[in-house]
């Protein structure tokens, strides 16, 4: 994981090797409140391939903690119950909640590079 460029004063800079942390979601689902991603998480949480955790909405990259290694293994630890095999996402509607939680886009991209 490349350290973040342009971060504001006082926030933590990520400068992980992605194969130092383990277990980051492979995708997420980013809705509005009220815009059918529940309804996009229960079909594929009832899918024997696909992983959650036991928190839908756990917002984890709305702070700047999830930069940090202590965060990105607390954000990773929630995918911990993964079997082989299954690929782990999370839904959180907090990511579009702006200006309250500005920046999640950019930390999407620093702890999970493989989304898209």
């Amino acid at each position: 994981i490349c350290a973040q460029q342009g971060a504001r004063a006082g926030t933590p800079q990520m400068s992980l090797e992605v194969s130092t942390i383990k277990g980051l979601p492979d995708f997420l689902i980013i809705g509005g409140m009220k815009c059918g991603s529940t309804t996009v998480f229960r079909d594929l949480e009832a899918h024997p391939s696909v992983f959650f955790p036991i928190d839908k909405e756990p917002e984890s990259l709305c702070h700047d903690e999830v930069l940090t290694e202590r965060g990105a293994t607390a954000y990773a630890g929630l995918f911990k119950g993964a079997a082989e095999g299954q690929i782990k996402g999370e839904a959180s509607t907090g990511y579009t909640k702006l200006p309250d939680h500005a920046g999640a886009p950019k930390r999407a991209d620093v702890p999970t590079p493989s989304v898209a």
